[in-house]
């Protein structure tokens, strides 16, 4: 959760309707609250595995928070074992997961059906990216209204792909604004957006392009949401996002951790065990071995850690602040599972053919960070009667070594604006 202390406090301008600061706070409440409830059933479904009730409770608790995609799992899993008289309740939370199904018009639906979403590499980790497109924009929206009212203002979103996050925020209220460097991207996301009647603009261009970002002006919110790990140039696409966003205006930032344990084991890309250890060149090895593609169709770029992008966003005058906490010892428990699962990984080959020291490369990084989790573990054991200390100890060991990414609410100084 974003610290409430902490939290940017929006802008003002003549436009502004009355009640946005309560509504605002009302916004961050219900989150607040909603967070905590789903914790509670999660913690519940963990000891009571099989109690029914309790995984209701996750199922329709998660739908409520408006994350209908996890929700759907949740249904998915009770409809295995249904009796026949829950069948119906069952079935129902599962059509309610899947209705917005219709925001993919027949057009998009073909394009899932074909090319790399049908029998690429990993394709149906890309088909269930993109379907759950209009869920994770209504996510982002959801963590930006704790901070900042979106009716009315200017938002840019850069990287709009098929138009997902464009479609979230224009139901929002906002004069939303698509930028897209891919120009068959940017043309189903435009057709997806005729077909939906959805006058949203939406360029085709590079941020870093004077030209593109003369034609585009100032906004008062941008989102950049899984954008910078795919560029070559991290620090100068910041450099741009910065000069784009109007002064006191808010930036949501989302970024993979290479590091991060379910990174290792198999990374959001291509779910190729330690592939993010590695130098661009030999992940485009590593790549280049598990799908036989030319190296040119690599798509990721250079991924950096926590601090050198926090760097680029104050250097241009942008403070990033982390969107969640992870405070106490529960959520350092929580990710045990995933280590030990690391570890009994790393009993096999990493990739079957995979050059000896690309290999032993992932193995230290994959044993380096057990081994780091296992010490950070027992220094918070005896942080126990230091709670200040103890928070920022749970915190850091979840941060840097367990999340896979990490997301950033930013304001840029100043106070002109909203």
């Amino acid at each position: 959760m974003l610290d409430v202390a902490t939290a940017p406090a929006h802008r003002k301008n003549s436009s502004q309707i009355g009640g946005e600061g309560a509504v605002t706070s009302a916004f961050r409440e219900a989150r607040r609250s909603g967070a905590a409830m789903i914790q509670q059933a999660r913690a519940l479904c963990a000891r009571y595995a099989e109690n029914r009730d309790a995984h209701y409770l996750l199922a329709e608790t998660l739908e409520g928070a408006g994350m209908a995609d996890l929700a759907l799992v949740e249904w998915e899993s009770l409809v295995t074992s249904c009796p026949q008289n829950e069948r119906h309740r069952v079935e129902q939370g599962i059509a309610r997961c899947r209705s917005d199904r219709g925001y993919f018009p027949a057009a998009f639906q073909k394009r899932l059906a074909t090319a790399e979403y049908a029998a690429g590499h990993n394709a149906e980790v890309w088909r269930a990216y993109a379907w759950r497109e209009i869920q994770r924009g209504r996510e982002i929206v959801r963590m930006l209204r704790q901070v900042v009212p979106l009716r009315g203002r200017r938002v840019l979103d850069v990287g709009s792909g098929c138009g997902g996050m464009l479609i979230s925020m224009a139901e929002q209220g906002a004069d939303v604004v698509g930028v897209e460097i891919d120009a068959e991207r940017a043309q189903m996301g435009r057709q997806r957006l005729a077909d939906l009647g959805m006058d949203v603009p939406y360029l085709l261009g590079d941020i870093c392009d004077a030209a593109t970002c003369a034609e585009l002006g100032a906004f008062d919110v941008i989102v950049c949401q899984d954008v910078l790990e795919h560029v070559l140039d991290p620090a100068a696409v910041i450099a741009s996002l910065c000069a784009l966003l109007d002064p006191g205006g808010i930036i949501f930032v989302q970024i993979p951790n290479k590091y991060g344990v379910d990174q290792l084991l198999k990374d959001h890309h291509y779910a190729l065990t330690g592939i993010t250890c590695l130098s661009r060149a030999q992940a485009i090895e590593y790549w280049q071995l598990a799908t036989g593609e030319a190296a040119e169709n690599y798509t990721v770029g250079y991924e950096r850690g926590e601090k050198f992008y926090t760097a680029a966003f104050r250097r241009n005058g942008v403070e990033l602040r982390p969107l969640e906490r992870y405070q106490s010892v529960e959520h350092v428990a929580w990710f045990a599972p995933q280590i030990s699962e690391m570890c009994q990984r790393l009993e096999r080959d990493i990739y079957p053919g995979l050059r000896p020291a690309l290999a032993q490369k992932i193995r230290r990084r994959m044993i380096k960070v057990a081994q780091l989790y296992a010490h950070a573990s027992q220094q918070i054991i005896a942080l126990q009667a230091n709670p200040p200390l103890l928070t920022q100890a749970c915190d850091a060991v979840v941060r840097r070594l367990c999340l896979g990414l990490w997301r950033f609410i930013g304001i840029k100084s100043g106070s002109a604006g909203l």
